[in-house]
């Protein structure tokens, strides 16, 4: 019989006679044990070579996670993912070293900002829900108005509790007469004024006013209005010009003003109790004329005594201390109590002191006056209570059955 060859190491088997005569080759053992010796040579091989691509593998992994750490430790504010809102561009604080805006979990491309602009988003922020925000709430009475403090960048005075639009007061100003009724403290008011009003005449400085009129100045308004127009009348003490004495005055008035203080405090000084008695009677008389329209009355701003300078510094430091501006102040408070008390609730009180008592405006003050600055304040102080309604909630204010406001103070002032 004849075996082919197959597939395979060759195997020859031999004939034999005998009840056991067919036995394997030696040399097909041999041919078989080199066939499986190749196969797990080759297999062998192919594991180490897997087992070395898989550690190779393995092995990158870890440097590449190594390289990732050191990046996003070096630079935290780092992220592939870019800034698809403003909340997340904001999320962050400047680098110092960069000078450059720090985005913690997104990354953001200067670059095409102006190609794709940001969405805003429509969640609540933190900085929406800060209560350090400035209220946006209008201030709402004169009190939280003078409650708050100058900004020595901007210039201009900051309420700590409300908002107040300055050019909202303004607009009140159309087809209105206003009067002012007197000293030099009120005239650099009024000076503002006519630059708010677009008047091209200034009052000056040395102007007094010859009677019966008093007048000193004054302008038509920009614009077509018939009515207005602004006036100002010299009656600085309460002793001589009054107020209600001036022809077709009080009576056609649309906003009357009045402020007097300062030259009774010191050149007609007569004593304090006794200007309160004045005044009581100067604002009823005011009144009788208004009928029921409102008349302002500016209480006496902070002075500075030690400011004074030049010729007249005696004048100007005369009686004017700390505790005998105190019972001035406290004298006009009640003064406008007992008048209201008689029905004149149409007077109302104006009292500067929270803008004029600090140091902002000691720096601007030449001992009674005051610089451009802090006079428009009070000038837009006056505007709030005439055009916006705004009044005070407390005068602290007494209408005394004996008054006195002299007793136990050292007011250092000469009759």
């Amino acid at each position: 019989q004849h075996l082919g060859r197959e597939r395979g190491p060759a195997i020859v088997l031999q004939q034999r006679s005998g009840p056991d005569t067919r036995r394997r080759d030696p040399r097909n053992m041999a041919r078989v044990k080199n066939f499986f010796r190749k196969r797990r040579t080759i297999a062998l091989s192919s594991a180490v070579k897997f087992l070395a691509a898989a550690a190779l593998w393995s092995v990158c992994l870890l440097l590449r996670s190594a390289t990732w750490a050191d990046i996003n430790k070096a630079s935290p504010e780092k992220s592939i993912a870019p800034c698809i809102d403003s909340n997340r561009l904001a999320a962050v604080t400047w680098n110092d070293p960069t000078q450059s805006w720090a985005p913690s979990r997104c990354v953001y491309n200067e670059t095409v900002s102006s190609q794709f602009p940001l969405v805003q988003s429509t969640r609540p922020t933190a900085a929406k829900a800060s209560p350090e925000k400035k209220s946006i709430a209008p201030c709402s009475d004169l009190d939280s108005l003078t409650t708050g403090s100058w900004n020595d960048t901007t210039q201009r005075w900051s309420p700590s509790r409300c908002f107040y639009d300055e050019t909202v007061s303004s607009q009140c100003l159309n087809n209105k007469t206003m009067s002012f009724y007197g000293d030099s403290t009120l005239r650099k008011i009024v000076n503002e004024l006519l630059k708010l009003a677009k008047v091209d005449h200034k009052i000056k400085l040395e102007t007094w006013g010859k009677a019966p009129y008093y007048s000193i100045g004054g302008g038509k308004m920009a614009g077509n209005s018939s009515r207005g127009e602004i006036k100002m009348h010299w009656t600085p003490s309460a002793y001589y010009q009054q107020p209600a004495r001036i022809p077709s005055a009080l009576d056609h008035d649309d906003v009357a003003v009045i402020s007097i203080g300062a030259w009774d405090m010191g050149t007609y000084y007569r004593g304090v109790t006794t200007w309160y008695l004045k005044m009581s009677s100067l604002l009823e008389a005011a009144l009788q004329k208004r009928d029921g329209k409102p008349l302002f009355v500016m209480n006496i701003h902070q002075l500075y005594p030690h400011k004074c300078k030049g010729d007249d510094v005696s004048i100007c430091q005369l009686c004017n201390t700390n505790e005998a501006t105190q019972a001035f102040r406290e004298s006009l408070q009640s003064a406008v109590e007992c008048v209201r008390s008689k029905g004149y609730i149409n007077l109302h009180l104006i009292d500067p002191i929270g803008i004029t008592n600090n140091t902002f405006a000691m720096e601007r003050s030449d001992g009674v006056h005051f610089d451009d600055v802090v006079t428009r304040m009070e000038m837009e102080f006056l505007l709030a209570a005439v055009c916006l309604g705004l009044r005070h909630g407390t005068m602290n204010g007494t209408c005394p059955e004996h008054p006195d406001f002299e007793t136990g103070r050292d007011l250092k002032c000469k009759k």
